[in-house]
Protein backbone atom coordinates (compact mmCIF):
# COMPACT_ATOMS: atom_id res chain seq x y z
CA UNK A 1 0.00 0.00 0.00
CA UNK A 2 1.05 3.61 -0.65
CA UNK A 3 1.99 5.83 1.81
CA UNK A 4 0.71 9.24 1.09
CA UNK A 5 2.06 10.99 4.44
CA UNK A 6 5.35 12.15 2.32
CA UNK A 7 3.38 13.66 -0.30
CA UNK A 8 2.31 17.39 0.61
CA UNK A 9 -1.75 17.99 -0.33
CA UNK A 10 -2.98 19.03 -3.16
CA UNK A 11 -4.93 22.39 -3.49
CA UNK A 12 -8.05 21.01 -4.65
CA UNK A 13 -8.27 18.80 -2.08
CA UNK A 14 -7.38 21.69 0.83
CA UNK A 15 -10.19 24.19 -0.67
CA UNK A 16 -12.72 21.61 -0.58
CA UNK A 17 -11.96 21.01 3.35
CA UNK A 18 -12.31 24.12 3.98
CA UNK A 19 -15.46 24.52 1.95
CA UNK A 20 -17.24 21.39 3.59
CA UNK A 21 -16.19 22.66 7.05
CA UNK A 22 -17.68 25.96 6.52
CA UNK A 23 -21.12 24.26 5.00
CA UNK A 24 -21.27 22.32 8.26
CA UNK A 25 -20.72 25.09 10.34
CA UNK A 26 -23.55 27.48 8.52
CA UNK A 27 -26.03 24.42 8.51
CA UNK A 28 -25.60 24.12 12.61
CA UNK A 29 -26.03 27.77 12.89
CA UNK A 30 -29.27 27.69 10.64
CA UNK A 31 -30.55 25.10 12.34
CA UNK A 32 -29.95 26.40 15.67
CA UNK A 33 -31.86 29.43 14.61
CA UNK A 34 -34.75 27.29 13.32
CA UNK A 35 -35.09 25.70 16.42
CA UNK A 36 -34.70 28.54 18.50
CA UNK A 37 -37.65 30.47 15.97
CA UNK A 38 -39.69 27.51 17.13
CA UNK A 39 -39.37 27.52 20.23
CA UNK A 40 -40.44 31.41 20.65
CA UNK A 41 -43.50 30.91 18.53
CA UNK A 42 -44.32 28.09 20.80
CA UNK A 43 -44.04 30.10 23.93
CA UNK A 44 -45.45 33.13 22.33
CA UNK A 45 -48.60 31.45 21.50
CA UNK A 46 -48.69 29.50 24.77
CA UNK A 47 -49.12 33.29 26.20
CA UNK A 48 -51.56 34.72 23.50
CA UNK A 49 -53.92 31.27 24.45
CA UNK A 50 -53.28 31.72 28.38
CA UNK A 51 -53.98 35.81 28.12
CA UNK A 52 -57.01 35.16 25.68
CA UNK A 53 -56.09 37.01 22.90
CA UNK A 54 -56.04 33.93 20.34
CA UNK A 55 -58.27 31.84 22.97
CA UNK A 56 -61.44 32.21 20.16
CA UNK A 57 -63.66 28.86 21.80
CA UNK A 58 -63.15 30.96 25.20
CA UNK A 59 -64.45 34.37 23.77
CA UNK A 60 -67.24 32.18 21.86
CA UNK A 61 -68.56 30.85 25.06
CA UNK A 62 -68.15 34.15 26.71
CA UNK A 63 -70.41 35.58 24.22
CA UNK A 64 -73.05 32.85 24.55
CA UNK A 65 -76.19 33.87 26.48
CA UNK A 66 -79.53 32.10 27.85
CA UNK A 67 -82.59 34.27 29.21
CA UNK A 68 -85.89 33.64 30.74
CA UNK A 69 -88.07 37.32 29.88
CA UNK A 70 -91.43 35.64 30.91
CA UNK A 71 -92.35 35.10 33.75
CA UNK A 72 -90.38 37.44 35.79
CA UNK A 73 -88.39 37.30 38.62
CA UNK A 74 -90.42 36.24 41.69
CA UNK A 75 -93.81 35.21 39.99
CA UNK A 76 -96.43 33.58 41.02
CA UNK A 77 -97.55 31.09 38.11
CA UNK A 78 -101.07 30.02 37.96
CA UNK A 79 -101.08 26.33 37.09
CA UNK A 80 -104.94 26.21 35.93
CA UNK A 81 -103.01 26.28 32.22
CA UNK A 82 -99.93 25.66 31.01
CA UNK A 83 -97.17 28.16 31.74
CA UNK A 84 -95.53 29.70 28.85
CA UNK A 85 -92.18 30.28 29.53
CA UNK A 86 -90.20 32.65 26.91
CA UNK A 87 -86.89 33.38 26.50
CA UNK A 88 -83.68 35.13 24.40
CA UNK A 89 -80.30 32.84 23.54
CA UNK A 90 -77.33 33.20 21.24
CA UNK A 91 -73.74 33.00 20.75
CA UNK A 92 -73.65 29.19 20.17
CA UNK A 93 -75.24 26.74 17.30
CA UNK A 94 -76.04 22.68 17.38
CA UNK A 95 -77.70 23.33 21.11
CA UNK A 96 -80.78 21.88 22.38
CA UNK A 97 -82.43 24.15 25.28
CA UNK A 98 -84.14 22.34 28.27
CA UNK A 99 -86.37 24.15 30.51
CA UNK A 100 -87.83 22.57 33.71
CA UNK A 101 -90.28 23.85 36.62
CA UNK A 102 -87.88 22.64 39.76
CA UNK A 103 -89.73 23.24 43.63
CA UNK A 104 -87.49 24.03 46.36
CA UNK A 105 -85.68 20.88 46.85
CA UNK A 106 -84.46 20.48 43.12
CA UNK A 107 -87.05 18.07 42.35
CA UNK A 108 -88.44 18.46 38.36
CA UNK A 109 -91.91 19.13 38.18
CA UNK A 110 -92.04 19.52 34.54
CA UNK A 111 -89.57 19.64 31.57
CA UNK A 112 -89.69 20.47 28.33
CA UNK A 113 -87.19 20.78 25.29
CA UNK A 114 -86.58 22.89 21.99
CA UNK A 115 -83.57 23.80 19.79
CA UNK A 116 -81.56 26.71 19.31
CA UNK A 117 -81.18 27.22 15.22
CA UNK A 118 -80.13 30.41 14.32
CA UNK A 119 -80.61 31.96 10.81
CA UNK A 120 -78.12 30.72 8.51
CA UNK A 121 -75.65 29.54 11.19
CA UNK A 122 -74.86 33.13 12.45
CA UNK A 123 -73.92 31.95 16.09
CA UNK A 124 -74.52 36.10 16.60
CA UNK A 125 -77.68 36.04 16.07
CA UNK A 126 -80.28 35.96 19.08
CA UNK A 127 -83.36 34.17 18.85
CA UNK A 128 -86.48 34.18 21.31
CA UNK A 129 -87.49 30.97 21.94
CA UNK A 130 -90.85 29.84 24.25
CA UNK A 131 -91.94 26.75 26.02
CA UNK A 132 -95.30 25.53 27.65
CA UNK A 133 -94.76 24.05 30.98
CA UNK A 134 -97.78 21.76 32.27
CA UNK A 135 -97.02 21.96 36.28
CA UNK A 136 -98.58 20.17 38.85
CA UNK A 137 -97.87 20.28 42.68
CA UNK A 138 -99.39 21.06 45.55
CA UNK A 139 -100.67 25.29 45.83
CA UNK A 140 -98.15 27.35 47.61
CA UNK A 141 -94.97 25.75 47.04
CA UNK A 142 -92.03 27.57 45.92
CA UNK A 143 -89.45 26.75 43.27
CA UNK A 144 -87.61 27.92 40.30
CA UNK A 145 -87.21 27.63 36.55
CA UNK A 146 -84.19 26.63 35.17
CA UNK A 147 -83.49 27.53 31.49
CA UNK A 148 -80.02 25.10 29.94
CA UNK A 149 -78.81 25.13 27.07
CA UNK A 150 -76.43 22.31 25.89
CA UNK A 151 -74.12 21.18 22.82
CA UNK A 152 -75.68 18.80 21.03
CA UNK A 153 -72.09 17.37 19.63
CA UNK A 154 -71.15 16.49 22.94
CA UNK A 155 -73.27 17.42 25.62
CA UNK A 156 -71.57 20.49 27.54
CA UNK A 157 -73.46 23.20 28.57
CA UNK A 158 -73.37 26.50 26.93
CA UNK A 159 -75.32 29.28 29.44
CA UNK A 160 -78.09 28.90 32.16
CA UNK A 161 -80.53 30.88 33.79
CA UNK A 162 -82.48 30.75 36.44
CA UNK A 163 -85.52 32.65 38.23
CA UNK A 164 -87.17 32.00 41.41
CA UNK A 165 -90.99 31.71 41.22
CA UNK A 166 -94.14 30.42 43.40
CA UNK A 167 -96.47 28.22 42.37
CA UNK A 168 -100.21 28.78 42.55
CA UNK A 169 -102.96 28.74 44.76
CA UNK A 170 -106.03 26.87 44.10
CA UNK A 171 -107.62 26.64 40.17
CA UNK A 172 -110.50 28.19 42.16
CA UNK A 173 -109.00 31.55 43.61
CA UNK A 174 -107.64 32.00 40.46
CA UNK A 175 -110.88 31.99 38.28
CA UNK A 176 -112.09 33.72 41.34
CA UNK A 177 -109.60 36.77 40.64
CA UNK A 178 -109.20 38.85 37.71
CA UNK A 179 -107.80 42.19 37.67
CA UNK A 180 -109.58 43.99 35.46
CA UNK A 181 -112.98 43.44 37.35
CA UNK A 182 -111.56 46.03 40.47
CA UNK A 183 -110.98 49.51 41.12
CA UNK A 184 -106.98 49.77 43.06
CA UNK A 185 -106.27 52.12 45.01
CA UNK A 186 -102.36 52.59 46.05
CA UNK A 187 -100.72 51.42 49.25
CA UNK A 188 -97.64 52.03 48.89
CA UNK A 189 -94.95 53.76 46.27
CA UNK A 190 -91.44 51.95 46.23
CA UNK A 191 -92.44 50.77 50.58
CA UNK A 192 -92.91 54.42 50.86
CA UNK A 193 -96.86 55.50 51.49
CA UNK A 194 -98.56 57.86 49.37
CA UNK A 195 -98.56 61.74 51.15
CA UNK A 196 -101.27 61.80 53.04
CA UNK A 197 -104.58 63.32 51.67
CA UNK A 198 -103.36 62.02 48.43
CA UNK A 199 -105.40 59.85 46.54
CA UNK A 200 -103.55 57.40 43.52
CA UNK A 201 -104.97 54.64 41.91
CA UNK A 202 -105.37 52.91 38.52
CA UNK A 203 -108.22 50.56 36.51
CA UNK A 204 -108.16 48.93 33.65
CA UNK A 205 -110.82 48.70 30.73
CA UNK A 206 -110.32 47.09 27.26
CA UNK A 207 -106.57 47.32 27.09
CA UNK A 208 -106.56 51.00 28.78
CA UNK A 209 -105.47 51.57 31.67
CA UNK A 210 -106.43 55.26 34.04
CA UNK A 211 -106.51 56.91 37.25
CA UNK A 212 -105.26 59.58 39.09
CA UNK A 213 -101.76 60.75 40.25
CA UNK A 214 -102.38 62.85 42.78
CA UNK A 215 -102.70 66.31 41.12
CA UNK A 216 -103.52 64.99 37.20
CA UNK A 217 -105.46 62.13 35.65
CA UNK A 218 -103.25 59.94 33.28
CA UNK A 219 -103.97 57.30 30.77
CA UNK A 220 -102.11 54.57 28.88
CA UNK A 221 -102.00 51.30 27.45
CA UNK A 222 -101.28 47.97 29.03
CA UNK A 223 -100.33 44.31 27.85
CA UNK A 224 -100.65 41.62 30.07
CA UNK A 225 -100.30 37.94 29.47
CA UNK A 226 -99.49 34.97 32.34
CA UNK A 227 -98.17 37.15 34.93
CA UNK A 228 -95.65 39.56 32.64
CA UNK A 229 -97.78 43.24 32.73
CA UNK A 230 -96.33 46.10 30.94
CA UNK A 231 -97.69 49.33 30.53
CA UNK A 232 -97.19 51.36 27.23
CA UNK A 233 -96.50 55.44 27.43
CA UNK A 234 -97.98 57.41 29.70
CA UNK A 235 -99.87 60.34 28.86
CA UNK A 236 -101.54 63.05 31.80
CA UNK A 237 -103.18 66.08 31.92
CA UNK A 238 -101.08 69.20 32.68
CA UNK A 239 -102.44 70.56 36.12
CA UNK A 240 -99.42 71.61 38.58
CA UNK A 241 -100.49 71.45 42.15
CA UNK A 242 -98.54 73.16 45.14
CA UNK A 243 -100.04 71.27 48.09
CA UNK A 244 -99.64 69.00 49.65
CA UNK A 245 -95.67 69.38 49.78
CA UNK A 246 -94.20 67.06 47.12
CA UNK A 247 -97.07 66.10 45.32
CA UNK A 248 -95.55 66.63 41.79
CA UNK A 249 -92.29 64.56 42.82
CA UNK A 250 -94.43 62.04 43.34
CA UNK A 251 -96.43 62.14 40.57
CA UNK A 252 -93.54 61.81 38.29
CA UNK A 253 -92.01 58.77 40.56
CA UNK A 254 -95.52 57.06 40.06
CA UNK A 255 -95.71 57.19 36.92
CA UNK A 256 -92.04 56.50 36.66
CA UNK A 257 -92.74 52.92 38.48
CA UNK A 258 -95.78 52.12 36.07
CA UNK A 259 -93.19 52.66 33.08
CA UNK A 260 -90.81 50.06 34.78
CA UNK A 261 -93.46 47.88 36.04
CA UNK A 262 -92.53 43.93 34.04
CA UNK A 263 -95.27 41.81 35.82
CA UNK A 264 -97.31 41.42 38.75
CA UNK A 265 -98.60 39.01 41.56
CA UNK A 266 -101.37 38.71 43.96
CA UNK A 267 -100.61 38.59 47.61
CA UNK A 268 -103.31 38.05 50.05
CA UNK A 269 -105.54 41.01 49.00
CA UNK A 270 -102.59 43.19 47.87
CA UNK A 271 -101.87 43.79 44.25
CA UNK A 272 -97.93 43.98 43.90
CA UNK A 273 -96.54 45.29 40.73
CA UNK A 274 -93.34 43.82 39.92
CA UNK A 275 -89.86 45.72 38.18
CA UNK A 276 -88.13 43.12 35.78
CA UNK A 277 -85.74 41.77 38.74
CA UNK A 278 -88.74 40.88 40.56
CA UNK A 279 -88.91 43.64 43.28
CA UNK A 280 -92.13 45.01 44.18
CA UNK A 281 -92.51 48.74 42.67
CA UNK A 282 -96.33 49.53 43.32
CA UNK A 283 -98.29 47.58 46.17
CA UNK A 284 -102.43 48.20 45.42
CA UNK A 285 -105.71 47.27 47.50
CA UNK A 286 -108.96 47.00 45.54
CA UNK A 287 -111.19 49.55 46.93
CA UNK A 288 -115.71 50.75 46.14
CA UNK A 289 -114.93 54.84 46.88
CA UNK A 290 -117.15 57.53 46.03
CA UNK A 291 -118.69 60.71 48.64
CA UNK A 292 -121.62 60.31 50.35
CA UNK A 293 -124.19 63.06 49.71
CA UNK A 294 -127.33 64.20 51.79
CA UNK A 295 -131.10 64.67 49.69
CA UNK A 296 -131.43 67.90 52.58
CA UNK A 297 -129.71 70.23 54.70
CA UNK A 298 -129.97 67.94 57.50
CA UNK A 299 -126.80 68.52 60.01
CA UNK A 300 -124.70 65.31 60.86
CA UNK A 301 -124.71 64.87 64.97
CA UNK A 302 -121.44 65.83 66.85
CA UNK A 303 -118.95 62.56 67.17
CA UNK A 304 -121.31 61.12 64.24
CA UNK A 305 -119.86 57.60 63.11
CA UNK A 306 -120.46 56.59 59.39
CA UNK A 307 -120.58 52.82 58.97
CA UNK A 308 -120.17 52.02 55.34
CA UNK A 309 -120.42 48.70 54.13
CA UNK A 310 -119.78 46.13 51.14
CA UNK A 311 -122.78 43.57 50.62
CA UNK A 312 -123.21 40.42 48.80
CA UNK A 313 -126.87 40.40 47.92
CA UNK A 314 -126.91 37.19 45.55
CA UNK A 315 -129.24 34.79 47.85
CA UNK A 316 -132.82 36.43 47.37
CA UNK A 317 -134.07 33.81 50.75
CA UNK A 318 -131.19 34.96 52.96
CA UNK A 319 -130.18 38.19 53.95
CA UNK A 320 -127.29 39.70 53.18
CA UNK A 321 -123.71 39.11 54.72
CA UNK A 322 -121.15 41.51 54.98
CA UNK A 323 -117.91 41.12 52.80
CA UNK A 324 -116.15 44.56 54.12
CA UNK A 325 -117.04 47.54 56.05
CA UNK A 326 -115.53 51.49 56.92
CA UNK A 327 -116.10 53.09 59.87
CA UNK A 328 -115.42 57.24 59.34
CA UNK A 329 -115.14 58.73 62.56
CA UNK A 330 -116.28 62.65 63.57
CA UNK A 331 -117.33 63.81 60.41
CA UNK A 332 -118.83 67.01 60.20
CA UNK A 333 -120.00 68.00 56.68
CA UNK A 334 -121.19 66.21 53.64
CA UNK A 335 -120.06 65.66 50.98
CA UNK A 336 -117.52 62.51 52.85
CA UNK A 337 -115.84 60.49 51.13
CA UNK A 338 -115.37 56.62 51.53
CA UNK A 339 -113.16 54.40 50.35
CA UNK A 340 -114.26 50.57 51.38
CA UNK A 341 -111.15 48.08 50.83
CA UNK A 342 -111.75 44.21 50.06
CA UNK A 343 -110.22 41.35 49.33
CA UNK A 344 -111.07 40.93 45.55
CA UNK A 345 -110.53 36.78 45.87
CA UNK A 346 -113.59 36.70 47.89
CA UNK A 347 -115.44 38.38 45.20
CA UNK A 348 -117.63 35.84 42.76
CA UNK A 349 -117.99 37.12 39.79
CA UNK A 350 -121.86 35.69 39.50
CA UNK A 351 -122.60 37.47 42.99
CA UNK A 352 -124.11 40.88 43.58
CA UNK A 353 -122.94 43.07 45.77
CA UNK A 354 -124.07 46.09 47.28
CA UNK A 355 -122.96 49.77 49.26
CA UNK A 356 -124.99 50.28 52.22
CA UNK A 357 -124.50 53.71 54.27
CA UNK A 358 -125.78 54.10 58.24
CA UNK A 359 -124.96 57.63 60.31
CA UNK A 360 -125.18 57.18 63.72
CA UNK A 361 -124.23 58.90 66.85
CA UNK A 362 -122.29 57.54 69.40
CA UNK A 363 -125.61 55.77 71.43
CA UNK A 364 -126.24 54.25 68.30
CA UNK A 365 -129.24 56.67 67.31
CA UNK A 366 -129.87 56.34 63.44
CA UNK A 367 -130.03 59.97 61.31
CA UNK A 368 -129.08 59.23 57.77
CA UNK A 369 -129.89 55.49 55.79
CA UNK A 370 -129.65 55.26 52.00
CA UNK A 371 -133.03 53.85 51.13
CA UNK A 372 -131.27 52.31 47.47
CA UNK A 373 -129.68 49.24 46.74
CA UNK A 374 -126.58 50.72 44.66
CA UNK A 375 -124.93 47.45 42.74
CA UNK A 376 -120.86 47.46 42.71
CA UNK A 377 -118.23 45.70 41.29
CA UNK A 378 -119.85 42.79 39.29
CA UNK A 379 -122.30 42.78 36.53
CA UNK A 380 -121.00 45.19 34.60
CA UNK A 381 -121.60 47.58 37.83
CA UNK A 382 -118.64 50.31 38.41
CA UNK A 383 -116.32 50.31 42.04
CA UNK A 384 -116.48 54.80 41.95
CA UNK A 385 -119.74 55.10 43.19
CA UNK A 386 -121.65 58.92 45.03
CA UNK A 387 -124.31 57.34 47.69
CA UNK A 388 -127.00 59.84 48.83
CA UNK A 389 -128.46 59.31 52.11
CA UNK A 390 -131.82 60.83 53.77
CA UNK A 391 -132.33 61.79 57.35
CA UNK A 392 -134.44 59.75 59.43
CA UNK A 393 -137.39 61.48 60.92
Amino acid sequence: MRDNSEYPELPEQNNYQEAKEISRHRWSKAAFAIISLSLLSILGYGIFFTSGILNEPSSKEEASFITILQPVQGSRLDMTWSVNVIGEAGGFADTEIIVQALDASGNVLAEQKTFFDPPESNTDQKITWSVDLRISTEPGTQGQIVAIAISTLDGGIFATDIIDVGYGETPLDEELFTMEDHFWRLLSLKDSSPIEDTQLDLQFDNFQASGSGGCNLFNTSYERKGNSLIFGLITSTAKECELPEGIMKQEAGYFDSLEQTAGYRLEGDRLVFLDPDGEALLVYAAVVRGDIRSTDSGRLPEQALVLVSLNDVSRAEAPSSIVAEQVIQDATLFPISYSIQYNPREIVADHRYTIGVRIEDRSGNLFFINPGTQQVITWGNPSQVDLTVEAIR
